[in-house]
């Protein structure tokens, strides 16, 4: 079986989430890792991007999921983009999510917090 990952590092997606009212108000940047694994042997073997995923149909449909709704939590916000990226792209068997939170508003010095949600195509039948 072939398999292979695609990845996209710190996307810069500007969101509205957040426990306090200023966050869902004014929004602010947040930061995506992304790794979707790919089953598309036929794929590799014929050098063809339409059997195969995508990273800039990945990186758009990252932008509109991660901002088409409001959450509290970032672990919440990344664990509906990772069923929306398994239910788009039925090449992917399972889709890692980190989002991070740079300007969290906690008194403390950090360069981010973050939260990191992995699902599996399985995870969906449940």
């Amino acid at each position: 079986m072939s398999f292979f990952t695609i990845s996209v590092r710190q996307l810069a997606v500007y969101a509205h989430h957040g426990v306090f009212a200023e966050e869902k108000q004014l929004g602010q940047r947040f930061l995506l890792d992304i790794q979707v694994r790919v089953h598309a042997p036929e794929a590799l073997i014929n050098d063809d991007i339409v059997r195969s995923v995508s990273y800039a149909h990945v990186i758009e449909e990252a932008q509109n999921a991660f901002t088409e709704h409001s959450y509290n939590m970032i672990e919440t916000a990344a664990d509906r983009l990772a069923t929306h990226l398994l239910q788009r792209f039925e090449k992917a068997t399972s889709v890692m999510i980190s989002v991070h939170k740079p300007s969290a508003p906690i008194a403390a010095q950090f360069e981010s917090i973050s939260a990191t949600v992995e699902k599996s195509r399985q995870d969906l039948a449940v």
